[in-house]
């Protein structure tokens, strides 16, 4: 493949749901396994914004643990 970078502009405002799913998205295309400990399938993602500028739209801040959930793509 092609792609060397993903870059993420204004990810304060991308909700905690969403950057799930973008993961989960990246590692179904790329045929990485959840269970692998490889994310966004292995390909560098670059985050800009500044998070304390805007929250997401009815929804959770990237950086929010669900509560009994004991990994976080932001935090680990």
């Amino acid at each position: 493949g092609d792609l060397i970078l993903i870059i993420i502009d204004e990810i304060s405002l991308v909700s905690h749901s969403l950057f799930q799913k973008v993961n989960k998205r990246l590692n179904e295309i790329f045929e990485v396994s959840d269970k692998s400990g490889v994310y966004f399938g292995n390909i560098p993602v670059l985050l800009f914004d500044d998070l304390a500028q805007c929250e997401p739209v009815a929804a959770k801040q990237i950086f929010w643990r669900p509560p009994g959930e004991t990994f976080s793509l932001w935090a680990d």
